[in-house]
């Protein structure tokens, strides 16, 4: 079995600025385990362990949800903590511009891999770019403070134009993700959508 998610990759530029958050939060945060850039990512659907006889569904799933859908930007704003700032377990950055049209992405994906057998989720999509997690909920005083200063940094924008299907491979330094399949949004841009 193979453990899966469904994601939006960062381009280089953005991972280095969230890179530089984590080097500003990271003297004051020492519980904190900090996701290497390089696997930063916006998660639209974690699938969890997985048959490989479904791993071609899951793709072709996919390259029908891409044909359809229109490539837009979107872009990382504000650093946040859920599940909130007293008991926090991750560190994000947000997605403000574009989260509109991602979560429709998001939904989407959502409906296609119910449809292949899947769960759904039982909590609402929040585009968000996990950068770090606390190896167990802690009150933190300032934490607010902390993260708000941080997050005056310009993340910037980022092109959402490709769907990846990815393999995690945990480690024991970390998890490693493999890329399975990439599907290029090839649809035409009509209102919102």
């Amino acid at each position: 079995m193979s453990r899966l998610f469904i994601a939006v990759e960062l381009p280089e530029r953005l991972r280095e600025r969230l890179a530089k958050i984590q080097g500003m939060i990271r003297p004051v945060l020492a519980s904190v385990r900090w996701v290497p850039p390089d696997n930063i990512h916006l998660t639209l659907k974690f699938l969890g362990n997985v048959e490989p006889d479904k791993i071609e569904l899951i793709g072709e799933a996919l390259s029908r949800l891409a044909a359809d859908r229109a490539p837009f930007a979107a872009a990382a704003e504000g650093i946040g903590a859920f599940p909130d700032l007293r008991r926090p377990r991750v560190i994000w950055a947000g997605a403000a511009s574009g989260a509109e049209r991602l979560q429709g992405l998001a939904e989407d994906v959502e409906a296609k891999m119910f449809n292949l057998g899947f769960p759904r989720e039982n909590r609402d999509f929040s585009s968000h770019l996990t950068i770090g997690r606390f190896n167990r909920p802690t009150a933190i005083r300032g934490l607010d403070a902390i993260l708000e200063k941080a997050g005056k940094e310009e993340l910037g924008s980022f092109p959402v134009d490709v769907i990846t299907l990815f393999q995690s491979e945990l480690a024991p330094q970390g998890a490693r993700y493999r890329s399975l399949g990439r599907y290029p949004l090839r649809g035409e841009t009509v209102g919102n959508r």
